[in-house]
């Protein structure tokens, strides 16, 4: 896209009224921003660091799925 437009793509079946939780990780590139994650997911890594693109187990999950900017990061 590249205009500065966030696109959420979901990733399976959403549910009517299911409270939906997105990962910073795939749209956020900001070291200075870092804090506990509250989102109660199962899955989560419970800590946001802005780092995040730089950890193999969060490129995989998330392959296909972040921002144009951070897939730029990435490669």
């Amino acid at each position: 896209m590249g205009d500065g437009t966030l696109r959420i793509v979901a990733r399976r079946d959403i549910k009517k009224d299911e409270e939906l939780t997105l990962d910073y990780a795939t749209f956020i590139d900001n070291t200075d921003m870092q804090f506990d994650c509250q989102c109660g997911e199962a899955s989560c890594r419970k800590y946001i660091t802005g780092h995040e693109r730089n950890n193999p187990e969060v490129v995989e999950k998330y392959k296909g799925h972040f921002s144009p900017y951070i897939e730029g990061k990435i490669k």
